[in-house]
């Protein structure tokens, strides 16, 4: 079972990765469909959206998902601040 708050199961697929590739790669593994059509664009300025945000895990020194999932939960004007 995949538990993004870090509580669960402690695997990280994303461990060992730590280039822009590498996380560029996993990020394109999560979101990207075959199917998308007209979507497309929107998934892919979301892969290089999570790229980012994996990277900046790996500065912090966070777990990437967890890291992820708590910046979601901020909002715009939190996470601004």
């Amino acid at each position: 079972m995949f538990d993004p708050s870090g509580v669960g199961d402690r695997f990280d697929p994303l461990a060992g990765k730590t280039t822009e590739d590498e996380l560029y790669a996993a990020a394109t593994q999560l979101l990207f469909s075959p199917t998308e059509g007209d979507g497309k664009a929107f998934t892919d300025r979301a892969i290089n959206m999570l790229t980012q945000l994996f990277l900046a895990s790996r500065i912090e020194a966070a777990a990437p998902f967890p890291y992820v999932r708590a910046l979601l939960r901020l909002g715009l004007a939190a996470a601004v601040r």
